[in-house]
Parts: C-alpha cells; structure tokens; sequence
C-alpha cells in the first residue's frame, strides 16, 4: 500500500506543476492581447523586473530567516525569477525578431500566404489543410506539421477572440514560452529521478532556469521549442519506465517521440537510446517477455503512426527523401565554409573572434570552427540580443567566455559520470551515452553535410544540455568531491547564471522597437 502512495504523490505533483505553469503563462498572454496593459509593460518594464526580482527575494529571504525554506520553495523561486525574464522578453520582443526560417506572413486577404513556418502557419490557418502541392516548392513547408497546426489553432482562436491578425500573430510567442516553461520544468523531474537534492539540485536546475538558450527558445517561432519539449519527455519517461514498466509510462514515450518526430524529425535521433533500455529491460527481465512485448506493440502503435506519417506521405505523393534537407539558395552563399580543412572545423580554436566581436557576423573567417560556434550560439544564437552599447557587449563577451569554460566542465563531468562506478546504473548510463554522443556525433555530421554558419547552432542539440548538467548535479551530490573543485565551479556556475540574467534584463531594459532584425 506504501508503495502504491509514492507514484500518485509524483503524479499529483507534477501535475500541480504544470497547471501552475499554464496559469502563469497564460497571465502573460492576457497581457500580451489588451493593448494598454502590453503598453504599459513596456514603458514600465524596469520597475516591473526589479518589483518581480524583490518579491521573490523578499519571500526568499523571509522563509530563510525563519529557517522554513523548504526544497520546493527553493526550486520554485529559481523557476519564477526565470519565467519572469522570458516572459517579458516575450512581451516586450516583436514576434519577427531575429527568428530561424521564420520568413514572413503573407497578405491576410484573399488566398496569398508567405514563406518559411509563418507562411506554413498561414497557410494551415486559411486553408485548414495540409499543403496538397509539393512542399519543397515553398521555403520550410517540408517540415512536419504538428507545431505549425498548434500555431494556427492557436492564431484562428485569437482571432475568434477578435484580435487582429498582427496581435495574434504577436501571441504566438506565448506558446514558445510554455514549451520551454515546461521543458525546464522536465530538466527538473529529470534530477529528481536521481536524487538530487541541496545544493546539487538548485545549482543544476538554476543552470537550466537562467540558461540563455531557454530565452532564446521562448522567442523562437520555429518548431526547435516543441520538438525539444518532446524530446526531453521522452527522456524523462524512459528513466522511469526504466525503474518500473508501467504500461503508462510506456505510451508517454511513445507519444513524445512520435508527436516529437510529427514536430522535427531530429526527434529521432534520440531512439536508439530508448530503444537501448528497452533492449536491456527485455533481456533482464525475459522471464516477462510477453508483458514486455505487449507494452512494446503497444509503443509501435503509438510512435510509429505519428512519428513517420509525414516522411511517408511526402515519399509517397512527392518522391521526396526521408532525410530531405531544404537546400539554402544563392542569397545564403555567403555562409559557407566548405573550403576550410578538418582541422580549421574540428580543431581547439582561437578566441580571437570572441573577443573581437561575440555576435554573429556571417564572416566564415572568424565562424568557421564547430565547437566554437556550438559554445558561442548557446549563449548568444546568431542575430538574438546583439545591441551596440559598449558596457554591453563587454558583458555578452564575458559570458560567452564564462560559457564556454562552464559547457567544457559540464561536459568533462558528464562523461566522468557514465565512466565512474556506482554512481548511476549502468543501463542508464548506456542511455544517456547513446544520447549524448549520437547527438553531438549527427551534429558534426549535419555541419559536414551543409557546410554553412547557420549549421553549427547548438540549437540542434539542446537535449545535450540536460545530460551534462544532470552530470554535473551527480558529481556535486557525491560525498567524496573535493571541496576546492567543488567550490571553483559552483562560483563560476553562479558567474554564469548572474551575467546571463544581466544580459536578459539588459537586452529587456534597452531594446528599442527600431532594433527588428529578421532571419
């Protein structure tokens, strides 16, 4: 009966979690549809942040003065303060801002529609269909659909409210901003599966809360948010389906990756690690082999249906390729960087560029090397936060170095992880290994394959994120770490997490709507 207890309480927690998040988020779209609140949010952004950044510390430091500070009320701060942030750059930011294949919405009337995914998301939204022509022949119209149709259902009921197609447009970002909520939230269920607690917990969950790649994700309009929501789901269940096969826990696998594939097909990158612990729970537990299979034709049902319907249905009515990439055009030629060797792209590279400029430049002299870039877009994307303030780029400059130095230990002690004995089950170590090296292994292939700039965005694989941060929370949690190593990166992950809430709140605070960059 004890044991029975134990599940529900989680269930019951997360699901307070989640419905806590959506209250919130949807708080910021109500704001974000009355025109003189989002007004006034604007003009008053910097009393709103240090009135939002005081109560939490008041409430902070009040529990803590009466020795009453519970985990939860730790973690909830963390998660608060960040929400604060990305909500008001979601406010605060146009939609078209500094977007990734976004293109541009057509006219409204008549039957024009644009380019790139808000093109597509017109197009599902005017005609309530999927594209009955060749999606190759529109800029990003081959992508799967299941993002552009949550975007479009969303847009028609904004409009149905009656707002104008510009300010349903403008609420879009609103659903960027619960998906990557909620991906935080996951990367959070995630170390309390092993146990994290103290000051391992609140370090690693405050690097994923305060991460600038999070803020990034809420203002992108494209389908990265939702496809990384659903693959760090996926992740989540499979650890816990790895503890105990529930026939529950197998099904929200399924629908994460397929929903997630039926989003961005690179979703299935992460199933032969899935499909490892399947592999390693059957052969452990042969003696239920039927349980077992039932529960895996049950996941073949689910996942396979959504996760190749679209790869299948462009084969079928348009030849297109199951791995098709849209090629960039002659415009974008100025991107490649074809011509440089294996060591220019792989080799330990120069910080040079960095310190000269921290921003994207679309030079291929200085933004040729993967793993700076990789480091680099982490931080900073390509055309997001750049602003020409001097105190400012020396603080983007900062950061960028201190993230580079920070995703090198994170990285070191995540494979210290799947090395070391005892600290994890060898089964899940087998996963996130997988994971982690089929993620960053089909990313050096993908900058290969499309030699340009814009391929070595580590927007590709931000699933690696979670892996060596939980990586590091085990390290932090082991009673044996050596005080002085423990103290040197605690400080500069606190470094960190300061000079990226700077950035956030100073891009906030000094963003001018004449500062609308597209890509």
């Amino acid at each position: 009966m004890q044991n029975r207890s134990i599940p529900k309480s989680k269930n019951s927690t997360q699901l307070r979690g989640i419905t806590g998040i959506f209250l919130i988020v949807m708080v910021f779209w109500a704001v974000s549809s009355v025109e003189a609140l989002h007004g006034l949010v604007f003009r008053y952004r910097l009393f709103i942040l240090m009135m939002g950044i005081l109560l939490v510390a008041c409430v902070f430091g009040y529990r803590l003065w009466e020795k009453k500070l519970s985990e939860a009320e730790t973690v909830m701060g963390i998660f608060l303060l960040s929400l604060l942030v990305r909500g008001m750059l979601v406010l605060i930011l146009p939609y078209n801002l500094a977007q990734h294949d976004t293109h541009f919405f057509g006219a409204w009337e008549g039957d024009a529609i644009g380019s790139g995914h808000f093109g597509y998301i017109q197009y599902l939204m005017k005609f309530g269909k999927l594209p009955d022509f060749d999606p190759r022949q529109v800029w990003g119209f081959y992508n799967p659909p299941f993002h552009h149709i949550l975007c479009a259902l969303w847009m028609k009921f904004n409009h149905l409210l009656g707002l104008g197609y510009e300010a349903c447009a403008e609420n879009l970002q609103i659903l960027p901003l619960l998906y990557t909520s909620m991906t935080i939230y996951t990367g959070y269920r995630i170390l309390k599966e092993f146990s994290l607690k103290g000051r391992a917990l609140y370090f690693s969950f405050g690097l994923l809360a305060f991460h600038p790649m999070f803020a990034i994700l809420s203002l992108s309009m494209n389908n990265d948010p939702l496809s990384i929501l659903c693959s760090v789901v996926a992740v989540l269940y499979t650890v816990r389906w790895y503890k105990e096969q529930k026939m529950s826990y197998i099904l929200c696998i399924a629908l994460a990756v397929g929903l997630g594939m039926l989003t961005k097909l690179s979703v299935g990158l992460l199933a032969p690690a899935i499909a490892f612990v399947f592999l390693m729970v059957l052969y452990k537990r042969r003696a239920e082999i039927r349980i077992l299979m039932g529960q895996f034709v049950c996941f073949a049902v689910v996942c396979v249906p959504l996760g190749l319907a679209w790869p299948v249905r462009c084969k079928l009515l348009f030849d297109i390729p199951f791995n098709y990439v849209q090629p960039l055009g002659e415009g974008d030629m100025w991107q490649f960087v074809g011509d440089y060797n294996l060591w220019q792209h792989l080799g330990i590279p120069s910080l040079t560029p960095v310190l000269r400029n921290p921003w994207f430049t679309g030079v291929p002299a200085d933004q040729h090397n993967i793993w700076l870039e990789m480091f680099r877009t982490s931080v900073l994307d390509e055309w997001t936060f750049q602003l020409p303030h001097k105190p400012y780029i020396l603080l983007a400059t900062v950061l960028v170095l201190c993230g580079i130095l920070l995703g090198l230990l994170t990285c070191i002690l995540f494979i210290r992880m799947l090395l070391k004995k005892e600290v994890m089950d060898r089964t899940l170590k087998g996963m996130f290994g997988i994971g982690w090296f089929g993620l960053i292994g089909s990313f050096v292939k993908f900058t290969f394959d499309y030699p340009f700039i814009c391929s070595m965005n580590f927007r590709y694989i931000v699933p690696t994120l979670f892996f060596s941060v939980l990586g590091t929370g085990i390290w932090l949690k082991e009673k044996r770490t050596r005080k002085t190593g423990t103290t040197a990166v605690i400080m500069l992950g606190i470094v960190f997490m300061i000079l990226s809430l700077a950035l956030l709140m100073a891009y906030c605070l000094l963003f001018a709507q004449s500062d609308v960059q597209n890509l």
